[in-house]
């Protein structure tokens, strides 16, 4: 071995043990150093591209695996991390390419099928993206939640692509084939307009939210989602401090976040039924109590206990509003606040069910249940409540008062 040689693998040799130490640039450094010595040597490539490539600099990490691609045309581990650098990229096209190759060789990661369908969506390929995805949750095992959600919201792009007959036929198969899957069954019978047993509501919801707690902030940024800034800007002209807050379907705390800046954070409590959702809203350490429960369980367990309740894009997720509105009543103290939004719809129903699986509420239906409950109404301000696909989704956020003279 040349002396070349030995100070080349030294060098990478040590790049690799700064790289397991996460110490990237100091590793990225070794490999290169290496490279000059072996301008051809398959290793220091390679390290270079992956250290790129953990370092966000995709269009680096191309750069060196390309080349490499050249010489070793069928070599996996070069095809997948291009595959993923493309993607990074949203040079879809490419993507596609690398990861239609490694399902040809390897046939049991359902990852590289995900990739596949994902790309091929974000290239119209809608037909060939539902065979990979489908592709995916057959060579995984289940329950498969990440495969289950991103064949969910394949059928929900696809619906917004007005292809609503292909996503039906492969909600049928779907909800055909995974019967015991609540994610399934509830994104699935969404896609059809039709409701799953609130069972599988509930699971399939928390499987969902568990799932997107870490991103969640950063998906909602990308529809300008402004409910909870809402909520906050309707409740400033009332005096809040030392008030007890409950904030319903707290999430990763979006609400709880604008309410501490106006009321008491040691009065303030969260619930949720998303554990993943409740450990995001912990760290922003604005809540006095967290708690992980089914919201209506828990609104039945605390009797005229709460000044103010909030439900940011929480009713969202109910058809019928009665049981919620009877436990909100029973929670509150006289003279206590409900602060929520709801999505709304013009059509004679009371509660159309959306292809996202969310329900939207017809105004009348809301008014209608504030003065059933005995509710005086505060507040309603007709607003955009986000926007998805680019179109408004619209809505109403409320604010109604248990009355002082019961």
């Amino acid at each position: 071995m040349t002396e070349k040689q030995n100070k080349t693998d030294e060098l990478i040799l040590k790049g690799n043990k700064l790289y397991r130490a996460e110490k990237y640039k100091k590793a990225l450094w070794c490999y290169l150093k290496a490279k000059k010595l072996q301008r051809d040597n398959f290793a220091a490539n390679l390290n270079c591209a992956e250290t790129n490539f953990v370092l966000k600099k995709y269009s680096k990490a191309v750069y060196y695996l390309k080349k490499l691609q050249k010489k070793y045309p069928d070599n996996l581990k070069v095809a997948s991390l291009l595959a993923h650098s493309y993607f990074e990229l949203e040079n879809y096209e490419k993507a596609g390419e690398n990861f239609s190759f490694l399902t040809k060789f390897i046939k049991n990661n359902p990852w590289n099928y995900n990739y596949l369908s994902q790309s091929l969506q974000k290239t119209g390929k809608y037909e060939e993206a539902f065979t990979a995805a489908w592709d995916a949750l057959k060579t995984s095992k289940q329950p498969a939640i990440a495969h289950n959600i991103n064949f969910g919201y394949l059928l929900y792009e696809a619906h917004l692509c007005k292809k609503a007959e292909l996503a039906e036929k492969w909600a049928e198969k779907w909800i055909s084939e995974f019967r015991n899957n609540p994610i399934a069954q509830y994104m699935g019978k969404a896609i059809l307009g039709k409701s799953a047993e609130n069972s599988n509501a509930v699971l399939g919801i928390r499987a969902i939210f568990d799932a997107f707690a870490p991103e969640f902030e950063k998906t909602l940024e990308t529809l300008e989602y402004k409910t909870p800034q809402l909520i906050a800007q309707t409740l400033q002209k009332y005096d809040l401090k030392g008030k007890k807050i409950l904030d319903i379907g707290c999430g990763t705390g979006l609400c709880g976040k604008y309410l501490a800046d106006i009321a008491n954070p040691n009065k303030l409590f969260g619930v949720d039924i998303s554990k993943n959702m409740l450990q995001e809203a912990a760290k922003k350490k604005v809540y006095h109590k967290l708690f992980h429960a089914d919201v209506l369980q828990y609104l039945e367990r605390h009797t005229d206990e709460f000044d103010l309740i909030t439900a940011g894009d929480v009713l969202t997720y109910f058809s019928e509003l009665s049981e919620i509105f009877e436990k909100a009543y029973a929670t509150l103290k006289i003279g206590g606040l409900f602060a929520f939004s709801v999505s709304s719809h013009n059509q004679k129903e009371n509660f159309v069910l959306h292809p996202s699986g969310r329900w939207q509420h017809s105004p009348k239906y809301v008014d209608k249940l504030i003065k059933k409950f005995g509710f005086i109404k505060k507040e309603k301000i007709k607003t955009i409540i986000r926007y998805e696909n680019g179109n408004p989704v619209n809505g109403y956020i409320y604010l109604i008062e248990k009355p002082m003279n019961l």
